[in-house]
C-alpha cells in the first residue's frame, strides 16, 4: 500500500510537471508568435526617413523627410523634422513638433503629429520586429515612412 501511494503521487507529479511545461511553452509560442503590442511597446528614440508627395497645402510637390521622434511609452511623442518639398528645405531648422499615438494589441496603430504651423498629420503605423521599426502613412498625402529604433 506504501508502494502504491509512491507510484501516484510520482505520477501525480509528472502529470503536473508535464502540464506546466506545457502551458509555459504554449505562453511563450504565443506572446512569440502573436507579438501582443501596447503603447509600452514603442519607447525610446526612433529615426524616421519619409518620402512621397504632399497632395494638398499650400505647397505641393515630392518630399523628402528625416526626423527623432521619442515614444514615451504612454501615447505621447516628441519629435523633430528636417524636410524638403520640390528640393527646397520646408524650413532652415529643424522643426519641432508634439503628438499622441496608440497602439492596437495586433500591432498596427496610429499616430497624430500636432506641428507647430499646420495642419495636424494623422499616420497609420504597423509595428515589427518585437517593436523596433515601425512602417508608416500618412492618411491625407502619399508620404510613407519608417522609424527604426535607436540602439
Amino acid at each position: 500500500m506504501i508502494r502504491k501511494r509512491g507510484f501516484r503521487m510520482s505520477e501525480a507529479v509528472r502529470f503536473a510537471m508535464v502540464t506546466g511545461l506545457l502551458a509555459g511553452g504554449l505562453a511563450n509560442a504565443q506572446s512569440d508568435d502573436e507579438g501582443v503590442c501596447s503603447n509600452r511597446t514603442l519607447k525610446g528614440y526612433y529615426g524616421f526617413t519619409a518620402e512621397g508627395q504632399i497632395l494638398l497645402g499650400p505647397v505641393t510637390g515630392p518630399l523628402r523627410a528625416v526626423g527623432l521622434t521619442r515614444f514615451d511609452g504612454r501615447g505621447g511623442l516628441t519629435r523633430v523634422e528636417f524636410a524638403t518639398v520640390n528640393g527646397v528645405p520646408v524650413s532652415p531648422e529643424w522643426r519641432p513638433a508634439t503628438g499622441t499615438y496608440l497602439v492596437n494589441a495586433d500591432c498596427t496603430g496610429s499616430i497624430e503629429i500636432l506641428p507647430g504651423a499646420g495642419p495636424v498629420r494623422k499616420l497609420r503605423m504597423v509595428i515589427v520586429r518585437h517593436g523596433k521599426e515601425i512602417h508608416a502613412v500618412e492618411e491625407t498625402n502619399v508620404i510613407s515612412s519608417v522609424g527604426i529604433k535607436r540602439e
